[in-house]
């Protein structure tokens, strides 16, 4: 192998990891960004407990809207399930 065929070499070498660098970086964030969320939206139908919470401290004469939350989610559920 002559010194010009060895640079060759190196140099496709290196072309063809970049390339395959970039082709597996825009699966990767295609994947991340689009198809990934549309599976986990499309498996998973019951109630979504992900996201930002907040909690509140409430005063004894007040009712907690938490409660009124959950009475809420839970007649969603039974009219779904019905």
């Amino acid at each position: 192998m002559t010194s010009d065929q060895f640079m060759l070499s190196i140099i496709a070498g290196l072309v063809s990891a970049t390339v395959l660098g970039i082709v597996l970086w825009l699966i990767r964030t295609i994947w991340k960004n689009k198809i990934e969320p549309w599976w986990e939206n499309h498996l998973y139908s019951d109630a979504r407990v992900d996201g930002a919470w907040e909690a509140k401290k409430l005063q004894p004469n007040q009712k907690s809207i938490i409660a009124k939350k959950l009475v809420f989610l839970r007649q969603a559920i039974a009219w779904r399930v019905l």
